[in-house]
Parts: C-alpha cells; structure tokens; sequence
C-alpha cells in the first residue's frame, strides 16, 4: 500500500473516477473540488492514457471502484456535503501478521464554521449543475455569478460567491476561484435586499434578460413568471423596490444608460436557484 505502488493505486482511482464523471456531465472544477484536486490536475488525468497497475486484477478492481462511486453520485443531492468518510486499512505482511484500521474522519473542526463550509461546498457543487448550452443566449456581458449564505447572515461580508465571476469559455462555464465569503459585492448586495422581504431567500444569481430590439422584454418576462408561479419584483440598477409580497423568487434590472439590465434568480438553497434558472430560460426559448 505504501510507497510506488500505493501511489499508483490512487492515481488510477482518481483518473478513473475524474472520467466517469465527466461522462455524466460534471465539469473539471467541480470534479477537482469533489477530490480535493485541481482543474489543472484533473485535466491532465484525463488527457493520459489509464495508468497500467502491475496487476490486472487491481486494475479491475479500481475502476469498478470508480465506476461504482460516480454511479452512486447520481443518487446524493449534494456530494459535496460530505459529513463523515470512514477509512479501512488492512495491511498483511508474509508470516500472516495483519495490522487493521478502521477509522471515521470528518475532514473539519465541528467547533467552528461547520456551516459556512457547508455551503461553500453547496455552492461548487450547484455551479457545476449549469447548463453551458442553455446560458449561451443570457449570458450577461460583464459575466454571471452564484451567491448563497446562511439564514444568519446579516451583513454583505457573510454572502458566499466566486471572485471575479463566472464566464463561458469554449462552451464550458469556467470560474478562476473557489467560493468565498465577500466574493461578490453587488450580487450580494441585490440578495441582503431581497432578505429583507424574504428570509427565505438565501441564494441568487444573475442572467441576461431576454430584450426586443435593445430594450428588456418585460412583457415576456412577466409571462414567464406568471407561468411558472413565480414572485417577480424590480430592482433599477440594482435597488430593490418596495413590495408588499413576502416572497422574491425573480428581480428584474431594466438597465439603464452604462448599466447592463440583470435579471437576478432567487431560491433557499444554490441547486434550487440553478434548477430555477433552466426553467426560466426554457420558458423563454419557448416563446
């Protein structure tokens, strides 16, 4: 287990697996972050040949490994909300002495900031569920972005997003960072509005508005929300406006000179606002 051998074992797996859930559409960031990995690293995984084990039988046995693990992905609502990982280790040496560990480990303090991690890891795990295809049309100019925070959280610093947003780069959604805390002051600041109305509005993201000949079609997108039973508000450049509703699920920036119009997506949770969003955009593209 130790030593050349050890090492190779875990580079197959994470080849092997870092494949399979390409496959199923994960991009290379959120793989990397799933396996505590790099997009560098796991795109060079990737690109390699299957890397040969002494034994074919270890080959087998590693990426039947693999292949079990990402199907079994498929069926977590968010892998990246890991609580507890229990290591087996058995180690048998020639005279039939076997050393066994069994061993849960939680990866974090549990004293402190268990719930900001949480979502940080929510938040790579929801991007990562984008559709590039369907964002191709409403992708703003400046770029988009996800932000979430705890039900806690009272001031701009407490939001989560990426720094320096999130852009289509050869038809894959590509971000430079990790999720951060203060990542994104003006998303941030459109949702700490928006939570004045609805506490239960703990995750937003922006999206190019659909427009007819230059301007927002605000027609189409009251439409739409009426469609699809959702709350809409204005927010002009920015600035929430007074409502009586108590629930914000959409907030419409019609733009303005020098101000690229927003229309900012609003769920409990990341994946809910992602999921949200592909049903804006195939309302829209039905139209």
């Amino acid at each position: 287990m130790f030593g050349v051998r050890g090492r190779e074992w875990l580079e197959r797996f994470y080849q092997q697996l870092a494949l399979e859930l390409r496959r199923k559409g994960w991009s290379q960031i959120a793989i990397a972050d799933f396996t505590g990995s790099t997009q560098s690293t796991i795109s060079r995984l990737m690109s390699k040949s299957a890397i040969p084990l002494e034994s074919t039988v270890d080959e087998d046995a590693i990426d039947s490994w693999a292949n079990e693990l990402a199907e079994a992905l498929e069926n977590v609502d968010d892998p990246m909300r890991v609580l507890r990982q229990r290591m087996i280790f058995e180690i048998q040496f020639g005279d039939q002495q076997t050393f066994r560990f069994d061993k849960s480990l939680v990866g974090k303090n549990i004293q402190a900031g268990q719930e900001e991690q949480a979502l940080l890891r929510r938040l790579s795990w929801a991007v990562s569920k984008f559709n590039a295809e369907r964002l191709l049309k409403y992708m703003p100019t400046v770029g988009m972005n996800l932000a979430a925070c705890t039900p806690l959280a009272s001031k701009i610093e407490h939001i989560a997003a990426f720094p320096g947003r999130i852009t289509l780069l050869e038809g894959e959604l590509v971000h430079a960072n990790a999720p951060l805390f203060g990542g994104s002051k003006h998303l941030a600041s459109v949702l700490q509005q928006a939570r004045k109305f609805d506490s239960n509005a703990l995750a937003i993201t922006n999206i190019k508005p659909p427009m007819l000949e230059r301007v927002v079609d605000t027609t189409e997108v009251e439409f739409v929300c009426d469609e699809l039973n959702l709350t809409l508000a204005m927010a002009p450049r920015g600035l929430m406006e007074t409502t009586s509703t108590s629930r914000i699920d959409v907030l419409l920036d019609v733009g303005d000179f020098g101000w690229e119009p927003s229309l900012f997506i609003l769920g409990s949770n990341p994946l809910e606002v992602v999921e949200r969003c592909h049903q804006i955009i195939d309302e829209f593209d039905t139209e």
